[in-house]
């Protein structure tokens, strides 16, 4: 249950990161850039940019999200298999070290070739992010855990 747990954090994690993404129409960054990186000078935000897309892995997202779905049919299925659920979480975490081992080399790279201003600068908005999380978490249950237990009752803890 603890990894079903983390499997839904992770997935929490993805959409908080997505939800950073500033608006076209307004004075943030340009589309598809993150705001934490408005801070930045132009260079520091273009070396920061071409990590992220470094550090994106398409096929490995793409089979993780596979695995993540048969992850979630297997727990669905009318007859539970506690052998393949496990076989299952297993892949998806391998998967899912890989992914983070790529984005961090990309991340070594690019930090170290930030300006000192811009390093700093990067820095103050990670730890900013980073707050704004945890009081999101602080503030209690997520809405989508609260309407599942509210239908399943506290079995579904």
């Amino acid at each position: 249950m603890l990894r079903i747990a983390l499997f839904a954090a992770s997935l929490l994690v993805t959409a908080t990161a997505q939800a950073q993404m500033g608006p076209p129409d307004m004075d943030g960054p340009p589309p598809g850039e993150a705001m934490f990186l408005q801070n930045l000078s132009p260079e520091g935000r273009g070396i920061m940019n071409a990590a992220w897309k470094s550090g994106r892995n398409l096929e490995a997202a793409q089979a993780a999200r596979q695995v993540q779905q048969q992850i979630i049919d297997l727990i669905a299925a009318p007859r539970f298999d506690d052998d393949a659920l496990k076989q299952a979480l297993e892949k998806e975490r391998k998967l899912s070290q890989q992914q983070q081992q790529q984005r961090h080399g990309a991340l070594v790279s690019a930090v170290s070739r930030l300006n000192d201003e811009d390093r700093r600068a990067f820095a103050a908005s990670l730890e900013a992010l980073r707050d704004r999380a945890q009081r999101r978490f602080s503030r209690g249950m997520q809405p989508g855990l609260q309407n599942y237990r509210a239908v399943r009752g506290s079995e579904g803890q």
